[in-house]
């Protein structure tokens, strides 16, 4: 298992981005003031590259939300709630890169094992 780095944009150049990019290696982005043009920045740069990318925003502590509630009231409320969530992940077409969404100012970029 590898070890993703992190990096910090504010000290990051648009070329070291690119090479980031361009080696197809994880990575973790700290201090992103401007979410929403880094996201669009790094789509552009991967896209480039012939690859497909999605944004999924995971924070890393997210919120209680109804299929923990129904985890704890019923157990087969949460299978079901489970199997309907693995049926929505088989039926996304496949992604070379995810750009997940940590926190209002940190994102991970992780590649799939078929781009690396």
């Amino acid at each position: 298992m590898t070890v993703a780095r992190t990096y910090f944009l504010d000290r990051t150049s648009a070329e070291q981005l690119a090479g980031l990019c361009s080696n197809r290696q994880d990575f973790h982005l700290e201090n992103v003031e401007a979410l929403n043009p880094t996201l669009a920045r790094l789509k552009a740069l991967l896209t480039e590259s012939g690859l497909i990318c999605e944004v999924i925003q995971a924070p890393l502590n997210p919120p209680p939300g109804v299929d923990d509630l129904l985890n704890v009231a019923a157990p087969a409320f949460g299978l079901l709630s489970g199997l309907v969530r693995a049926a929505g992940w088989a039926t996304r077409p496949a992604s070379d890169v995810q750009l997940r969404v940590t926190s209002a100012h940190s994102l991970s970029v992780v590649f799939a094992n078929a781009a690396k």
